[in-house]
């Protein structure tokens, strides 16, 4: 089956065994370092009931390199990704940012309730100690 569409005849297959080796997918090209020319053909694909795009592989091209400025680049932004996502005192890094709160993983945020709350304890039992006559103790 064939249908035309702004000018190109873009074939039709019902599935995989009727496609010739000439075409290859998206996926296909990628993996060998290409960039697909025109829309060539359809295959429907039953198990996720999808259609998927073909191309001729010789009307493929290749794919451009990234230079060592780009890929500096993109090598910082990633180091900078992974710092936002750190935990400043733990240093573990999180799935995702939201994950930490105030820079702090939930490990490090309860960690340091904990320790505010001792020093607070803390201050509190020094404050009754030097002010022990200023109290009175009532037994029962």
């Amino acid at each position: 089956m064939r249908v035309e569409q702004a000018n190109v005849d873009i074939q039709q297959f019902s599935s995989w065994r009727e496609v010739p080796e000439r075409f290859a997918s998206k996926t296909t090209l990628r993996n060998q370092g290409l960039v697909p020319g025109p829309l060539r053909a359809n295959v429907y694909q039953r198990s996720s009931k999808s259609i998927i795009e073909l191309y001729y592989i010789d009307e493929a091209t290749p794919r451009k390199v990234a230079t060592e400025k780009q890929m500096a680049a993109i090598e910082k932004a990633r180091a900078a990704q992974i710092a936002n996502r750190t935990c400043a005192g733990f240093k573990a890094v999180m799935n995702r940012k939201r994950d930490l709160s105030g820079g702090l993983c939930s490990y490090c945020r309860h960690e340091l309730f904990l320790d505010n709350a001792k020093s607070r304890a803390l201050q509190r039992m020094s404050h009754w100690i030097q002010h022990k006559n200023d109290y009175a103790v009532l037994e029962q």
